[in-house]
């Protein structure tokens, strides 16, 4: 993993671990968590609205009753003052409950989530870096894969891209040398050309040696 912005590198448990593409996996992490949220808020609210209901046909009940008693005893209203307290105490302690779980399932969706995309982008940045160093000439440009990782079918058509550009190479070097072999001999500037197809040659032959 290459430098962050800034020239920082990020610490190397966190690359190993978590943030292999930090761009890349924290916008998808970021929007996954966004609709967890927006869908909780939602329930939330109507969660709320429910025990908001619900207190108010308790409080219209206990008119009704009072009513059809047609007294409104001391006792009564002490009854209900508590009873209302007591039930108002049950909510909100229900309610900061679902909060909490709702926070604690937002952190580990969130976690979740930024390993499943790590083992999205450990891949494709690994495939990165292999054509990187076939570009370069690397004659083993394989960068293995976690455990975890998907899309390994990448990594085996790079190596197979490798094996067919060493064979395509490695042809294109012989020919130039039978080319140069043939121009040896023949007089004026075929000597020149000779030794400039060699050069050509073993140019072709460093871009993918052997491995060692």
């Amino acid at each position: 993993m290459g430098p962050t912005s800034g020239g920082r590198k990020r610490p190397r448990f966190l690359r190993s671990h978590f943030l292999v593409d930090a761009r890349f996996q924290v916008t998808w992490v970021a929007g996954v968590v966004g609709i967890a949220v927006a869908l909780l808020v939602v329930l939330g609210g109507l969660y709320l609205n429910t025990l908001s209901e619900q207190r108010r046909l308790m409080g219209v009940n206990s008119l009704c009753v009072g009513g059809a008693a047609g007294e409104n005893q001391a006792e009564d209203r002490e009854f209900d003052a508590q009873l209302t307290s007591r039930l108002e105490e049950e909510d909100a302690r229900s309610t900061l409950q679902l909060a909490l779980a709702a926070a604690a399932l937002v952190i580990l969706l969130a976690a979740v989530a930024v390993r499943l995309t790590f083992h999205v982008a450990g891949p494709a940045r690994a495939v990165s870096l292999m054509l990187r160093h076939m570009a370069e000439g690397d004659p083993d440009p394989v960068r293995h894969l976690r455990k975890g990782d998907q899309f390994g079918f990448l990594v085996v058509e790079v190596l197979r891209l490798h094996r067919w550009m060493r064979r395509q190479f490695e042809g294109d070097a012989e020919l130039l040398e039978e080319a140069a072999g043939a121009l040896e001999d023949r007089p004026g500037h075929g000597s020149d050309l000779a030794r400039r197809l060699r050069e050509r040659a073993a140019v072709q032959r460093k871009r993918f040696p052997e491995r060692q």
